[in-house]
């Protein structure tokens, strides 16, 4: 059905389950500064606001490199018509 081939396949299963990994944890991070405030001093909360908007600023790095990776994939697969690849996504979604 469609032509990806399975090194493809098997990098961007690898990469969407880095890309999911990664954002939970920049949900989680980014949630612990809202549910935190009210529980903190000041200065304390400040500082880990501080720490907690430097790691989601990498978490968005890393995501774009992934997302980049994903589009080489992509790209690199160009003979593949959008539905293919929409359904190749939804194939590895799947299998997990």
């Amino acid at each position: 059905m469609f032509a990806l081939n399975d090194d493809d396949l098997n990098s961007l299963k690898l990469l969407l389950s880095e890309r999911d990994l990664l954002l939970v944890d920049k949900i989680k991070y980014s949630a612990q500064l809202s549910d935190q405030e009210n529980y903190m001093s000041g200065k304390d909360f400040k500082d880990k606001s501080k720490r907690i908007k430097q790691m989601v600023v990498e978490f968005n790095r890393l995501l774009n490199e992934i997302d980049l990776k994903i589009e080489s994939i992509f790209e690199h697969n160009k003979n593949l018509v959008l539905s293919e690849i929409y359904f190749a996504v939804l194939m590895v979604l799947v299998k997990g």
